[in-house]
């Protein structure tokens, strides 16, 4: 009667065996880990890299660019190419087709990504205050910037979307992630709770930085797919944030520069309401790097 008693939790047990094995050996296990602060919010964790299905390459450096070669100035100009899950480029997709690596591979510049899922722009420049070494050693900057961008910073609150850490059990993990997708999934703990902050103010501070001063600035105002559809809801969500930019920048050499306007972005293709696919990252990419600026002008 005793070893009747057994044989469900026995059997549930050998399930869930299988099935971490199972999920572990497919490569679902093996994705980016983030840091967490006050300060930044969360980026993720430096010194890592990994093939999420076995097949999808990712790379951070030491100064948590998504990029495999260490960070230093290249032979050819330097680009910190700045931005949330448009730039990251997400599980999804192989490193060599995620925008960093093809906006290097077609222009003649090395371009250094640093982004993070939902990131505002508020924790982008928290990132460039936080690190003026590579504020000194870039060219150029490039930010990668939508409708959603100009709120306050994004603070770490879950495990699920941004983990610190490998879960012990992943089955519960990937259910939670894929299938149940509960939103919010977290609450963040004052500890981690970033400050709120005006992002014309800290962006101004930072490109009137001594290492900053100068350089060229290039703000790409990117699309929801929804936006990149309907010419007033873009003009009035998105690009009319470029007035507040100029404003900001206080004269320094900045393009402010609007991706839908251009004649080839009918042909960007989306995965969900505002991701591109490789597809559509490889023809942005293309658009980034044109000869035709003037179309995509504002004002």
């Amino acid at each position: 009667m005793k070893r009747r008693w057994l044989v469900g939790p026995l059997t549930g047990l050998l399930v869930l065996s299988v099935a971490e094995l199972g999920v572990r050996l497919m490569g679902l296990t093996d994705f980016p880990l983030y840091s967490a602060d006050d300060r930044i919010g969360y980026i993720p964790a430096p010194n890592q890299s990994g093939a999420f299905l076995n097949k999808n390459k990712w790379y951070f450096n030491e100064k948590s660019m998504g990029i495999e070669r260490p960070f230093s100035s290249s032979m050819r100009t330097d680009v910190l190419l700045i931005g949330d899950s448009i730039v990251l480029g997400g599980n999804a997709m192989d490193q060599p087709a995620k925008l960093g690596a093809v906006l290097s591979k077609i222009a003649e510049k090395t371009y250094w990504p640093i982004s993070a899922g939902s990131w505002a722009l508020l924790n982008e420049v928290r990132y460039l205050q936080q690190h003026p070494e590579v504020l000194q050693r870039i060219d150029e900057f490039e930010f990668v910037v939508n409708s959603a961008d100009f709120d306050q910073a994004s603070s770490w609150a879950c495990e699920v979307t941004h983990p610190r850490e490998r879960p012990k059990l992943m089955v519960p993990y990937l259910l939670e992630k894929y299938l149940l997708k509960r939103e919010p999934c977290g609450v963040t703990p004052q500890a981690l709770q970033v400050n709120h902050a005006d992002w014309r103010v800290e962006l101004a501070k930072i490109m009137k930085s001594p290492a900053a001063i100068g350089k060229p600035v290039t703000f790409w105002l990117y699309p929801t797919q929804a936006e990149s559809h309907d010419a007033l809801m873009r003009e009035n969500k998105l690009e009319r944030r470029a007035v507040e930019i100029l404003n900001a920048m206080h004269g320094a050499p900045v393009q402010i520069l609007s991706l839908a306007r251009h004649p080839n972005w009918s042909s960007v293709q989306y995965m969900d309401a505002i991701h591109p696919t490789a597809d559509g990252t490889r023809v942005m990419a293309e658009i980034m790097t044109s000869a035709d600026k003037m179309s995509m002008r504002i004002p």
